[in-house]
């Protein structure tokens, strides 16, 4: 299953949430596909008619020129604008449509919205499928919905970028035998953040939860971290090559031989996400974090630096006492020490 097929399962469920909710009122109720993709309409319209129940509830009216490189049946397709279907006589539950730009939305604006924001707000029903799928229950599908929902706090994604953590977590679990917590963290490089697999592993069966909990560690790695791949520090500066580079000379003793070639096709690459930016978020945070932290600039010395313009000349210049004074303030000894 890929991101857009996930999405396309999720609308459907979520249709199904609505059919629910509209049980007893026999008139039409519409939705419309907001500004979504073609793949991810293709895909909502692939899973409805795949479902035995919605495939006879649910009527869908979509732009032909939108969708034409999708094998759907020519009846959902239309050359109708959208405008069209607002008082159009559908004879089943749900009419679905769908706008592929702004010039048509202020003219539906009172047919009910399903977008990233409409699906993304039910992180429930992502965990509840993703979940039974998995054989992950209870008290682990509420810890899963508390962390969605704390991620979705600290910043709004894409819905693709959004299902594609969502299937990494399940692949994390299924095919790495990661349990939930690590699996998470496991999973950060499709957020577009550095893989920390232990990260969340301060939480326990109570913090695990609060939302809030949740919130404030996406908080730290998404803020304080990201920015990193994009060749940014968190106050936004601007990461050179050379900088980089002297900082990888200072600490790579500390970063694990395998990864040096990756980090190196990093600094080489141009700055924002692209493919060594995305190698280099697949290697552990704590294996390549001294990349970042050598960038660090180290406290001025006044006194060290003294010393050192004096030392490269006369050295009559500074009394034992002198030189005394300016080694306890590199060192930060004692300042009652000195010679008789």
């Amino acid at each position: 299953m890929n991101s857009q097929e996930l999405i396309g399962k999720i609308a459907a469920l979520y249709l199904k949430t609505m059919l629910s909710e509209e049980e007893g009122d026999e008139s039409t109720a519409r939705y419309l596909l907001d500004c979504l993709t073609a793949d991810e309409i293709a895909a909502i319209a692939q899973s409805v008619l795949e479902d035995s129940e919605l495939s006879h509830k649910v009527e869908m009216k979509f732009p032909k020129h939108f969708l034409s490189d999708f094998a759907l049946p020519d009846n959902i397709l239309t050359t109708e604008r959208s405008t069209y279907f607002r008082n159009y006589d559908c004879p089943k539950e749900i009419l679905l449509i769908a706008t592929t730009g702004d010039d048509e939305q202020q003219s539906l604006k009172d047919i009910s919205p399903i977008g990233s924001a409409q699906l993304m707000a039910h992180p429930n029903i992502w965990v509840q499928f993703l979940g039974n799928n998995i054989g992950i229950e209870g008290k682990f599908q509420e810890w899963w919905i508390q962390a969605l929902t704390g991620l979705l706090d600290v910043r709004l994604f894409s819905l693709e970028r959004f299902a594609s953590y969502l299937l990494e977590t399940k692949r994390s679990i299924e095919e790495e035998g990661y349990d939930l917590i690590s699996a998470l963290g496991n999973s950060l490089p499709a957020l577009r953040t550095p893989k920390d697999t232990v990260f969340f592993k301060s939480l326990n069966e109570t913090t695990a939860n609060h939302r809030s909990k949740w919130r404030n560690l996406y908080t730290k790695v998404i803020k304080s971290r990201a920015c990193y791949l994009l060749k940014q520090t968190p106050s936004q500066t601007l990461l050179t090559e050379d900088s980089l580079k002297v900082s990888f000379d200072k600490v790579k003793e500390d970063i694990p031989d395998k990864y040096h070639e990756t980090v190196l096709a990093f600094i080489e690459a141009d700055s924002g996400w692209n493919g060594a930016a995305r190698q280099l978020s697949l290697c552990e945070w704590e294996d390549i974090n001294s990349l970042f932290n050598g960038l660090k600039k180290e406290k001025y010395n006044l006194g060290k630096k003294t010393q050192e313009f004096y030392d490269e000349r006369d050295k009559d210049l500074l009394t034992d006492n002198e030189r005394l004074y300016f080694w306890q303030t590199c060192t930060q000894q004692p300042a009652n020490l000195y010679l008789d």
